[in-house]
């Protein structure tokens, strides 16, 4: 990134923030964004999603599901969001629901391994 802001950028871009932003970007679209995923986990219990080749299926395609990150320049926090939109989140509610899986998978008995 240049290091330059634009004059609409009143603050630092957060470390995660990857944007270019530039001086003519419409108000509602001034968004911190940090390019690709955060963490894409492939979903094995859920149903695998069809491809298609014209009419017919060709095969199947695990369901993935991405952990993503932006926020408004306006905003005073960034939104955490899991899925394609699916559920949109603070800061503290996605910590609370990481914590709460990491319970789960332990209680299931999952053990991470060094550097996992």
């Amino acid at each position: 990134m240049s290091g330059r802001r634009p004059f609409w950028q009143t603050k630092p871009c957060p470390e995660w923030c990857d944007e270019e932003h530039c001086e003519a970007t419409d108000p509602e679209e001034r968004y911190h964004f940090h390019r690709g995923p955060v963490v894409s986990v492939v979903m094995t219990k859920l149903r695998a999603v069809p491809r298609q080749l014209g009419p017919r299926v060709s095969g199947w395609d695990p369901v993935v599901v991405d952990v993503s990150i932006d926020q408004h320049v306006d905003a005073a926090e960034p939104t955490i969001t899991l899925g394609d939109g699916l559920y949109d989140m603070t800061p503290a509610e996605a910590y609370r629901l990481g914590m709460g899986l990491v319970e789960a998978a332990r209680m299931g008995g999952f053990e991470p391994v060094e550097g996992e």
